[in-house]
């Protein structure tokens, strides 16, 4: 599921049974970290968006991405007012 975003790109889902296995993909395997990982059913809370927004942006390992994604220069996105 993480290969099929883009780099840098957000990846939104629903529950726990979701969630988890891409975070421990993310965390513990070093799989697609460029990725954002959104939860519908946390979103709503004023934490976890926070936590959302000052999450650092990981570097695209693009050696270990997928093909697809291969050969083209992915710029890596910058927070709004950080300079």
């Amino acid at each position: 599921m993480l290969n099929s975003v883009e780099p840098y790109g957000i990846l939104v889902a629903v529950g726990d049974n979701d969630t988890f296995p891409l975070w421990y993909a993310q965390e513990v395997e070093g799989v697609r970290r460029d990725v954002l990982i959104a939860n519908t059913s946390l979103m709503n809370t004023d934490w976890y968006v926070r936590q959302m927004i000052r999450r650092p942006i990981e570097e695209y390992d693009a050696v270990h991405g997928p093909k697809a994604y291969r050969g083209k220069t992915w710029p890596k996105p910058t927070r709004p007012g950080s300079t």
